[in-house]
């Protein structure tokens, strides 16, 4: 199959932007306190991932304190505890799984971002501009060695905003499954995080809808499906 001289180009620039974007997340992320470890989110998240696991499946642990209840332990299943068990099987220092870890979330928001406004029809350099602007936030600074699940919801927004955009438009389940699947993903360890990111998509429909892009029943359907779907893959946490 013949590629088109613009094809080549657009994936050229889309290659560009995914090296430049992953190399700003990973390069200081992993060139930053190496052997160090921080007190992020919950210790034993790192130090003990299987027993974590293990223990984030029931409300009360009768180990310490005369018997517990852990907090959002359960919030934990997914993603965070099986990536650093995953690393923790592999035999990979815990400080290298957790720069790989706030790495991959600074990725997945600038990859985010950038799909978004090329989805939104941005050129590709604004399209990397805005991906830059947003992966490189000082916004991260607060949480990033300290309680860096709670940037899940910010990591992505992006994908959140750009399949609702696919949804209005094309008015297919798959989009709204696809959103559910992020929401599954990121929202489970901090309801308050997830609910900072859902004006975006609000705002996007408002917009859309206002200005003449889909009818306000496309608007309202597209919401619907998209709420019933992340209610339904938010249950095993709510």
């Amino acid at each position: 199959m013949t590629v088109s001289p613009s094809e080549r180009i657009r994936r050229h620039q889309t290659a560009i932007s995914v090296l430049i974007l992953g190399v700003l997340a990973y390069l200081p992320a992993l060139t930053a306190a190496p052997g160090r470890m921080p007190t992020d989110s919950k210790l034993y998240v790192y130090l003990y991932p299987g027993r974590f696991l293990a223990d984030a499946t029931t409300t009360f642990d009768p180990r310490q304190f005369a018997g517990w209840v852990p907090h959002q332990h359960i919030a934990y299943l997914w993603p965070t505890g099986p990536w650093f068990w995953l690393f923790e099987t592999l035999g990979v220092p815990d400080w290298v799984a957790h720069r790989l870890w706030i790495g991959t979330l600074l990725f997945a928001a600038g990859l985010g971002a950038r799909w978004m406004t090329r989805i939104l029809g941005f050129a590709p350099l604004a399209a990397l501009v805005a991906a830059l602007v947003y992966q490189l936030s000082p916004y991260v600074l607060p949480y990033i060695s300290r309680t860096s699940v709670l940037l899940l919801p910010y990591a992505g927004l992006g994908w959140i905003v750009g399949f609702t955009v696919l949804a209005s438009v094309r008015g297919r389940w798959r989009y709204p499954a696809a959103i559910a699947l992020v929401v599954l993903t990121v929202g489970a360890v901090n309801a308050t995080a997830l609910a900072m990111v859902i004006p975006a998509p609000v705002l996007w429909l408002v917009h859309a809808a206002w200005g003449g892009t889909i009818t306000w029943r496309r608007a309202g359907v597209t919401a619907a499906r998209t709420g019933l779907l992340c209610l339904g893959v938010s249950l095993w946490w709510i």
